[in-house]
């Protein structure tokens, strides 16, 4: 089974959200969607945010027409502070080796990304776990800037997708999904 996992605050969810969820569900092939709204999001503490349990039903209730879309508890019910590298290990074991996971983040992660908690453990997890990491940049947004950042050794790993998504104008326009294989 293929599961795309859209983590994020989603202060609101947006159709920017929605959109590249769609994008990403069909141009990589997935079963589902999951999104994983953050219990507390550890870059934005100093930020005025609602709470978790608003948040995840603001997703219920924005994704509840579309079959393939499901919303999942598991960092809201962690109770803690919110870290991908957890939820990732945390959903691997709910869903079993055979599944190969596709971590979806925006461009507007890629600036902190290398300041996640252990974002080393999530590239080694995505190499013995056959799991994926997704990439969803509007090449438009302002944060592809920042793909300077992102280590050359990793960079090779970096694949293109088109997919549609909405610009910042509100209009159609085509955004890339960056599929990294990482070793």
């Amino acid at each position: 089974m293929r599961i795309g996992i859209l983590g994020g605050t989603f202060n609101p969810i947006h159709y920017g959200h929605l959109v590249l969820a769609e994008g990403a569900f069909q141009r990589l092939n997935l079963n589902r969607l999951i999104f994983v709204p953050s219990n507390i999001p550890p870059h934005k503490r100093r930020v005025r945010i609602a709470s978790a349990l608003e948040r995840y039903r603001m997703v219920r209730l924005a994704i509840k027409d579309n079959p393939h879309f499901e919303v999942s508890r598991v960092e809201i019910d962690h109770k803690g502070t919110s870290y991908s590298v957890s939820t990732l290990k945390e959903l691997k074991k709910i869903f079993g080796e055979d599944t190969t996971l596709f971590f979806i983040t925006g461009s507007d992660s890629l600036r902190e990304l290398f300041s996640w908690k252990d974002i080393d453990e999530i590239f080694i997890l995505d190499h013995k776990t056959s799991s994926k990491m997704e990439f969803i940049l509007n090449p438009n947004h302002q944060f592809t800037g920042y793909l300077w950042l992102v280590p050359e050794a990793t960079k090779a790993y970096l694949n293109m997708l088109g997919v549609y998504a909405l610009s910042t104008k509100k209009t159609k326009g085509v955004s890339n999904t960056y599929t990294c294989n990482l070793k």
